[in-house]
């Protein structure tokens, strides 16, 4: 159960982070994509340089919304795609599951919900999981492991009906009855003869995606609703359910959005009573307070493919045209000496905007390839690192070993001495680790108690000789967990090797795991090689 538990909580595998640009370089292209024309217009055209450098910097303007508006698109459309990642790693654990598959095939609710609602707990405390659903092989519903009470309707949501019709999981963004979207992942449960017994659904409300969509980018955000794609009646009578106002019809054909209780912002609630309606995708001006806006919309795609709704974003561009107006007047007086102050200020601007951006950027890789207790990579980038390995020992004919470690009884030390005891004691052990072996080695926080070791150019017989080096470090040498007590710990080991046991990355991991094992059953305290 720990073991399952442990590979739920590992996130699914994502380029999010990675860039293919070196930072000093986007620096370089910044400065020249910005400095060449201006300089060029500086020298070239200073007769009319007033009239071009006003165009000029309403364009800047225009290119950094733009900027903003596909760099949230894009922020978005990844959020949702790792999200859906996710949800179908934590899935594909959920139907390895034996007391989950016996329930569900006998179309036991007790025993269902007996076994899913503590995992549903820690789903919803670790992921923000809302929607928790088991459905037989008819899509009438067994259990709502979130709300238990309702069932034994027939779920005709898109994401269910096309897990039906393919056979496979299906997924997608879904709007509610009362305005809500929420991320659907559906997929077909089958037992050991392959027969379909049911699904299996887990879902989200995408607000901490719009959160964090509006912290990113520092912009007011709302979302609202095509009244098109909502049953008034429904909509309506959720509204009374929830105690809140049923102004339906307000605005022509949109609704806000009920998923959230954040208070409205002020602007984009003066917008939408100008508007009146959806607004199209381009960006509009907007004055509001003395404060110059730029107002945009970006579409929100259900399962559907529809544009069921509009997430609208106001960005503040008041100190960008306060600068456009001022470089205006000082060019009137001199040309020259506007030009080269702007050419400094450029330089300091977009200099600092490349520096912020590379250390964003530096700790968000950090934090999506590392493990916060240990300071190891993450169960993320080791398969990343091992596939990358893999196919560097398959081009050079060069053997990788994998070592898995994992702690003997560790279960134990957190009920007798605490969790901050284990957490020291995994603190150790990654230093240990850490200060033994090679550079070019990589150890990761598998999950748990389990530390992988990626061995590259490493045989067998090599990496038994380190696993026991390793195993044997562990043992002779208490680990101190506070106030002046030290325990005892030791570790069972798996290894297994590339150029004989797999030549994939699964098969390596199986390899090491099924060594491990051995080792447990052995008696613990040792090393294990797999065998085909």
């Amino acid at each position: 159960m720990t073991r399952l538990l442990t590979q739920i909580f590992a996130p699914a595998e994502t380029n999010f982070y990675n860039s293919n640009t070196h930072p000093h370089r986007r620096s370089r292209n910044l400065r020249l994509l910005f400095l060449a024309p201006l300089v060029f217009t500086i020298i070239v055209l200073v007769v009319v340089f007033i009239a071009l450098r006003y165009q000029h910097a309403n364009d800047d303007v225009q290119y950094t919304v733009l900027g903003l508006e596909s760099s949230a698109q894009d922020f978005y459309d990844e959020s949702v795609h790792h999200e859906i990642y996710a949800l179908r790693g934590i899935i594909e654990v959920i139907r390895r599951r034996k007391d989950l598959s016996t329930a569900l095939a006998e179309q036991d609710r007790i025993a269902l919900l007996s076994n899913s609602e503590r995992l549903f707990k820690s789903l919803r405390h670790h992921f923000n999981i809302t929607h928790f659903y088991f459905m037989d092989t008819d899509r009438v519903n067994l259990l709502r492991v979130h709300t238990p009470m309702r069932f034994g309707d027939i779920i005709e949501r898109t994401t269910m009906l096309r897990a039906e019709e393919t056979g496979e999981v299906a997924s997608g963004v879904e709007l509610g009855a009362l305005g809500t979207f929420t991320l659907r992942v559906v997929a077909p449960w089958y037992d050991g003869q392959q027969e379909l017994i049911g699904y299996v659904e887990l879902g989200m409300e995408i607000d901490h995606i719009l959160n964090r969509l509006k912290e990113y980018q520092n912009v007011q955000l709302v979302t609202v609703i095509n009244k098109k794609y909502l049953d008034r009646e429904k909509w309506m009578a959720g509204m009374r359910d929830l105690g809140r106002k049923q102004d339906w019809d307000h605005f022509d054909d949109l609704v806000i959005s009920t998923a959230s209780d954040v208070v409205m912002p002020a602007l984009l609630l003066e917008f939408l009573e100008r508007e009146g309606s959806l607004i199209d995708f381009d960006i509009r001006e907007m004055k509001y307070k003395n404060r110059e806006y730029r107002i945009f919309a970006l579409p929100i795609k259900d399962a559907d493919g529809r544009n069921a709704a509009q997430m609208i974003m106001s960005a503040d561009v008041t100190q960008m045209e306060s600068d456009t107006r001022d470089a205006v007047y000082t060019v009137g007086l001199t040309a020259l000496a506007l030009g080269g102050a702007l050419l400094v200020f450029f330089n300091w601007l977009i200099g600092g905007m490349a520096q912020r951006l590379e250390l964003d950027e530096k700790e968000l890789r950090k934090l999506a390839t590392h493990d916060g207790l240990t300071n190891l990579y993450n169960q993320r980038a080791f398969y990343t690192m091992l596939g990358d390995c893999l196919l560097r020992s398959c081009r050079y004919q060069r053997p990788i070993s994998l070592l898995l470690l994992d702690i003997d009884y560790f279960k134990a030390v957190n009920d007798n001495y605490g969790h901050q005891a284990g957490d020291a004691v995994l603190r150790d052990l990654s230093k240990r680790l850490t200060r033994r072996l090679r550079t070019t080695d990589r150890i990761c926080r598998y999950g748990g108690e389990e530390i992988t070791v990626i061995l590259p150019e490493t045989d067998t017989q090599t990496a038994e000789k380190i696993a026991e080096d390793l195993r044997h470090l562990i043992e002779c040498d208490p680990f101190f967990i506070g106030g002046e007590q030290y325990i005892n710990v030791t570790v069972s080991i798996g290894v297994a090797t590339s150029s004989q046991h797999a030549k994939e990355v699964e098969q390596l991991v199986a390899g090491a795991d099924t060594a491990l094992y051995q080792a447990k059953d052995n008696g613990r305290n040792r090393v294990c090689s797999f065998q085909n």
